[in-house]
């Protein structure tokens, strides 16, 4: 099943604040039609903090969740 919306969160340097957003979209998932419905991509432009191992440490339990770099302009 494709995911009916995209939520892309840019994310550079966000280690801090990004496990409590992703509580969110987690939470918020169910009402939108559930975790299939909902596909998050992080993009992380080369953070110098731990946003990337946060971003890791999450997303691999959701199929739906995507992971790599996205470089920068």
């Amino acid at each position: 099943m494709l995911p009916r919306y995209s939520l892309i969160i840019p994310a550079y340097n966000e280690e801090r604040l990004l496990g409590r957003l992703l509580d969110s979209v987690d939470a918020a998932r169910a009402t939108y039609g559930g975790g299939d419905a909902v596909e998050v991509i992080v993009a992380d432009n080369a953070p110098t903090d731990r946003t990337a191992h946060r971003r890791h440490a999450r997303l691999p339990r959701d199929r739906r969740g995507e992971t790599g770099y996205c470089g920068g302009a």
